[in-house]
Formats: structure tokens, sequence, C-alpha cells
């Protein structure tokens, strides 16, 4: 008789607990397989719930150091906000940001599926797709593998400069001596040097221009030279 009678008691209370309700202040904490934060009719497993404005917030603390993080969502005036504050200080700077979260300083932003990494947002602002760790980290997209896109777009100058007046065309002999010796053309890196330390399509670009620009003198020039030779031909059959 007795067994029965406490576990009676056992289930009452499991009843009692599972469909209990409290209320703290304007709030309503209320638990039936969900917990609702002022809703008496939580839909999720945990669901906080304002008519206008409203913060959820997990704080963790160690102990040890009095490191704190505060990790939020925050809906105000019909802006959403996710963040981090850490020791006092928040991430993103922006109230009116919308972020994932912003990693502890000094730290990574990683993307990785199934325990592989495939993108990381380096603690210096830059991309690293394909790849882990950067040597050099004035690049601020860096990508081990292939990229494939419509159009790229490069910023460039140009280089007009060489139909300018003041410009020095350098002759095809002297051009001819550099090629011999150094086996590539003036101001266009060697191809060890591109192989090793790749090119800058901005740069290389107006350099390979120039050279177009360049050639077409070169060809103008030679055109002019045809030109006269021609003349002087035809006027000899004219005496003979």
């Amino acid at each position: 008789m007795k067994k029965i009678y406490l576990t009676l008691i056992a289930i009452l209370s499991v009843f009692q607990f599972t469909y209990a309700q409290w209320t703290t202040g304007s709030g309503t904490i209320y638990t039936s397989n969900n917990v609702g934060i002022g809703t008496t009719s939580p839909l999720y497993p945990l669901d906080a719930y304002t008519n206008v404005n409203g913060v959820v917030a997990v704080r963790f603390t160690n102990t040890s150091t009095g490191t704190s993080a505060v990790a939020r969502y925050m809906l105000s005036n019909g802006v959403n906000y996710c963040g981090l504050t850490l020791n006092g200080s928040t991430y993103p700077t922006d109230p009116n940001a919308l972020t994932i979260f912003a990693p502890y300083s000094g730290g990574a932003l990683i993307f990785e599926t199934a325990g592989t990494q495939w993108m990381r947002v380096t603690q210096y602002g830059s991309v690293l797709i394909g790849k882990s760790s950067q040597v050099n980290t004035s690049y601020i997209l860096d990508v081990a593998g292939n990229a494939r896109a419509n159009e790229v777009v490069v910023n460039t100058t140009g280089a007009d400069f060489v139909f300018g007046p003041s410009y020095k065309l350098p002759s095809l002999s002297s051009l001819e001596k550099y090629i011999r010796y150094n086996h590539h053309l003036p101001e266009i890196a060697p191809a060890k040097q591109m192989q090793a330390e790749g090119l800058s399509l901005g740069e290389n670009e107006t350099k390979l221009l120039q050279k177009v620009e360049e050639l077409t003198l070169y060809i103008i020039e030679l055109n002019k030279q045809l030109k006269e030779q021609q003349k002087e031909i035809d006027e000899l059959k004219a005496k003979q």
C-alpha cells in the first residue's frame, strides 16, 4: 500500500510540473514540453515573446578568469540584431547591424560543414576560401582554387601616356638587345617570377596595353618607311 501511495505522489508531481505555470512580474514562464517567456502558449522549446521590443540573451562567465560574454538577439523597433558582448565590448558596434556572431579579438570567423573548413574570415579582415591560413596578409581575398564569374572588373589607369608627345619609344635595336639578354619584354615580369608570385591583373593589363600601343607606334613608323621606300622605287622606275 505504501509503495502504491508513493507511486501516485510521484505521478502527480510529474503531472503538476509538466503543466505548471509561473508568473514573474509582467512576464509568464510556462512549461508544457515548451517553455515560454512572456507567453502562456509557447510554440517552441524556448519561446520568448514580446509585442514591441525584446531581448533574448545568454551569459557565459569564466569564474577563474572573470571573462564574461553575452550572446544576444534583440528586436528593437522592427530592427533585428544579433551580436556578442565580450568584457564590456560590443560586436558589432553598429546597433542596426545584422550578423551571425563576432569572434573575440584576435580570433577568426570559420565556416565549415561536416567537419571540413571551407571559408575563414581572419582577424585582419581577409577572407580565405579553400584554405585556413595565408602567407601574405595584404590580400583581402585569398582563394586556393579556381574562381568563376560572369565578369571581373579591375581598376586600371590605362596606358594612353604612350601616345603622349613626351613619351620616348625605345628603338627596335635596343628592344632586340634587351630581349636577347633578359628573355622577356621590358617592364614585364619574367615567367619564373610570375610562377612564384603570381601577377596583379590590373598592373599586368596596363603593361600589356602599353606594349600593344608601343607595337602600334612601331607599325605606324614602319609603314611610313615603307611608303618612303616605295616612293623612291617608283621614282627610280620612272627615270628608266
